[in-house]
């Protein structure tokens, strides 16, 4: 749709790992948001849950676009522009850069934060 600036790659295997990134951020970034409206032990496990997406993504890595922001940039980008004002609501601070060196600096680069 559009050639200049594709969200997905061409290729298809960097496509598929392209769906699976996105699929990942979907299905786990779900506890970032029920951090959000949990209460008690759900809180907890949200936090938890939250905690281990971002050590899978730190110890992976995600796709690098160079300079182009795709798919997997918009997917995790919302799901982390988000964790910093849920943090703040709940009082709990997870998405620390000592933590997470690799994310936080893909994060603040795709997202210019």
């Amino acid at each position: 749709m559009w050639p200049h600036t594709p969200l997905l790659p061409t290729d298809p295997y960097d496509r598929t790992i392209t769906h699976f990134w996105v699929k990942f951020a979907e299905d786990k970034g779900s506890a970032v948001w029920s951090m959000f409206y949990s209460r008690g032990e759900e809180v907890e496990k949200a936090i938890k849950e939250s905690l281990e997406m971002l050590e899978i993504v730190e110890e992976h890595g995600l796709p690098d676009n160079g300079e182009k922001i795709g798919m997997v940039d918009i997917a995790f980008g919302l799901v982390l522009y988000w964790l910093g004002p849920i943090e703040d609501t709940i009082g709990v601070k997870l998405f620390e850069p000592h933590k997470f060196p690799r994310l936080h600096k893909c994060f603040k680069v795709s997202w210019k934060c």
